[in-house]
This record gives structure tokens, C-alpha cells and sequence, in this order.
């Protein structure tokens, strides 16, 4: 009824083309999961939960431990660690919230509603050059995770809308963030 996409790359073209957020629920099969049944066989055949469709691009990943299936760690790189889990995308796939405790068609409708919705504004915002919203826009997709430390740098270059105290905060982040890349590149072998 709601129209699952299983495949990341179409999901992601879908929600560009239709200027919407990915909602990504995580499931597995090299195990049996109640809490995902649970959710599959109740939640997520309900009218109310196929409404949402007009709201979000809906992908399942299935996680099967197969090393030559995609995108097998986007659970991780997502900041998810076990099943089921929910969380929201822009159509890049970076994270932009996730739906914890994923209980009820209300639950999912409030994060939409919420939290992407106010996500948007402040992108918005920030595009039409508001300082204050450029700021907060930028601290915001630092805590999600959407900038590396190269692109942190290079806009603290021209960041002339960042109070000390942000930037302060803003380099102590970028320091954690040099160290864990650093740290992702050693081999461990």
C-alpha cells in the first residue's frame, strides 16, 4: 500500500524528484526479529500508515550480513544499532532525524511534521541569508553528521555569521571529528 522502495539509489532519486524526505526503517533477515514482524505485520499495513506516503519516499533495508549486498553498513552510518529502526533522510541520504521507538502511525507523522518539517524551514531560512539561521543551520548538519572536517574548515573560513562562542564549540567538534577519520583509516589487520 505505501509503495516500499527496497533499492537506496531509486529511493534517493525518487525523494529528489518529488522534493521529499526518505523514510528509512532497517530490518534484517539472517535472523528472526518479533520487534520487526511486530511492526511489519500490524503498523505498517494500516490505512492510516499508507497516508504517510504523500509525506516521504519509504525504503526498507534489509540488512543480511552479505558483504556484496549495498549499502549493508547504512544502519551504522546512520547512527542506528539494532532492529528495527527508523530514521529520515534528505534526498541525499544524509540524516536529518530519527523516529525512536517506532510505536505508531503518529509517531512517524510527528517526526515528518516535527522535525523535518523545522529542518526545512531553517535550510530555507538559511538559504535566503537570515545570520542567525545560517548559524544554527550549520551547528545543526555539524551534530547530524552531513559535514566532514575538510567542509567544516572550509566554512569557518567565510562563516562570518558564527558568534566565538559557536566557533569555539564548532572547532572543539572539529577536533573529535579529525581524530575519528584518522582513526577510520587505520587498518586494523
Amino acid at each position: 500500500r505505501t509503495g516500499w522502495v527496497t533499492e537506496f539509489d531509486k529511493a534517493k532519486a525518487k525523494a529528489e524528484e518529488q522534493g521529499l524526505p526518505i523514510v528509512i526503517y532497517f530490518t534484517r533477515s539472517y535472523a528472526p526479529s518479533p520487534p520487526c514482524k511486530a511492526i511489519e505485520n500490524t503498523l505498517f499495513s494500516t490505512d492510516e500508515f499508507a497516508k504517510l506516503s504523500s509525506k516521504a519516499v519509504f525504503f526498507c533495508h534489509i540488512t543480511s550480513k552479505v558483504k556484496t549486498d549495498e549499502h549493508q553498513d547504512l544502519l551504522s552510518r546512520l547512527g542506528g544499532d539494532s532492529f528495527p529502526h527508523m530514521v529520515v533522510t534528505d534526498a541525499a541520504g544524509r540524516r536529518i532525524a530519527d523516529v525512536d521507538g517506532i510505536r505508531s502511525v503518529e509517531d512517524i507523522a510527528s517526526v515528518l511534521d516535527r522535525e523535518v518539517a523545522a529542518f526545512s524551514r531553517l535550510r530555507a531560512r538559511a538559504a535566503k541569508g537570515d545570520k542567525k539561521a545560517k548559524a544554527d543551520y550549520f551547528i545543526m548538519r555539524l551534530q547530524l553528521g552531513h559535514l566532514g572536517p575538510k567542509a567544516i574548515q572550509k566554512e569557518l573560513q567565510t562563516a562570518d555569521y558564527l558568534s566565538v562562542e559557536q566557533r569555539r564549540v564548532i572547532r572543539r567538534s572539529l577536533a573529535s571529528l579529525e581524530v575519528m577519520e584518522i582513526l577510520r583509516s587505520v587498518d586494523e589487520k
